[in-house]
């Protein structure tokens, strides 16, 4: 139990460097912070395999305007000591919707990474593009 407690804890810091690393518009960080080989699907905007491919998406979301990423209702799934999933409904500038799975992977060099992210754009504020 002691191992899934500080799983949790590591993820939730994961997450929120993630997050901050989004909102100083760094979307090379962002993408740092994913598996050489993860996936990622945001409805409906695109579908991307791999950490250059999802660079590109954040990098492309950052410089049409996207900022102010929040997240609320935050769940996690503790499924071992070296991945926790992530859930959660989240807001920005551009929309809100939700997170259905971050599926979060500790690395044999002790840094916990993105190996799956799978979320919605569920409400546009008509900013994007």
């Amino acid at each position: 139990m002691h191992s899934h407690h500080l799983a949790a804890l590591a993820v939730l810091d994961a997450s929120q460097a993630w997050i901050d690393q989004f909102n100083r518009q760094d979307g090379q960080a962002c993408a740092a912070a994913y598996t050489a080989d993860a996936t990622m699907h945001a409805e409906p905007l695109a579908r991307s395999s791999g950490r250059a491919e999802i660079e590109k998406f954040w990098c492309e979301l950052i410089a049409q305007g996207a900022r102010e990423l929040r997240y609320h209702k935050l769940k996690l799934q503790v499924l071992s000591a070296t991945e926790v999933d992530l859930s959660a409904e989240w807001t920005m500038n551009i929309g809100s919707g939700v997170i259905t799975q971050e599926r979060w992977q500790l690395g044999e060099d002790g840094v916990w990474r993105l190996a799956a992210d799978q979320f919605a754009l569920l409400v546009s504020n008509g900013q994007e593009g």
